[in-house]
């Protein structure tokens, strides 16, 4: 059963890792410290630990025992606060705490890729999960499920985050618009609640099984995030030629 489970790690790991490679990519002109890079993925797959308690703990309290509500209250709690909310707010507070008064983060395109890092190591643990669960269910599939949410739920936690970081980048390196903490506060919330919308939606897209609206979030989320690439890669240029 042990030597099992271990094999299953490099299979449940792999989504994360091969996005994580790729999104690295978008930085390629000053690079993170590989440090850094495995301390906030490390962080990221601690806090899904908390994640999973608190999500435990809202559904025990709010009485939700399935994921098909009867009403617009229960959809919304389902969808959007006990699972969305809490997942996009933990992975941006990986970021908060641990990164943001680092050296390292010095500069806008910073913002997401922290964020992503730390998605990446959040949906890395829910697939850990998953494999582990088809292997005591005796499922052995585990590269097909693993394939499904590579282009699934962990690029959508990265996408999502993505979103998150760009508006943190704005917020922490915008110019005097940007300066007072309100208005950085407010551009942070208006992040994670992109997120949090976007996110919802994709839960109960998946759940409900209409994968086209699972094509069309993702499809949307990805021109966001390469625009966001994009204006954070200028701002930054803008600010060390100012």
């Amino acid at each position: 059963m042990i030597t099992r489970f271990i094999f299953l790690i490099p299979i449940g790991l792999l989504p994360g890792i091969i996005w994580l490679l790729y999104f690295l990519g978008e930085d390629r002109k000053k690079p993170e410290p590989k440090g850094m890079i495995i301390k906030t993925f490390c962080w990221g797959m601690l806090i899904a630990l908390v994640a999973i308690i608190v999500e435990f703990s809202l559904g025990w309290t709010f009485g939700i025992d399935s994921f098909y509500p009867k009403n617009l209250f229960q959809f919304i709690l389902t969808f959007f606060i006990v699972s969305a909310a809490v997942e996009e707010y933990l992975k941006y507070f990986v970021v908060k705490a641990t990164v943001l008064k680092k050296p390292a983060f010095d500069e806008p395109i910073d913002a997401m890729i922290y964020c992503i890092i730390a998605a990446l190591g959040f949906a890395s643990v829910e697939n850990l999960m998953i494999v582990w669960g088809m292997s005591l269910k005796g499922i052995s599939n585990p590269f097909g499920v693993m394939a499904l949410r590579f282009v699934g739920a962990t690029l959508l936690h990265a996408l999502a985050s993505a979103i998150v970081g760009y508006w943190l980048g704005r917020a922490m390196f915008g110019v005097a618009t940007f300066r007072s903490r309100l208005k950085r506060s407010f551009l942070i919330a208006f992040g994670l609640i992109q997120a949090i919308i976007f996110h919802g939606l994709f839960n109960w897209a998946i759940v409900t099984l209409h994968f086209e609206y699972v094509a069309l979030l993702l499809g949307i989320m990805i021109v966001i995030v390469y625009l966001g690439f994009h204006r954070l890669r200028k701002l930054g240029r803008d600010i060390h030629s100012a």
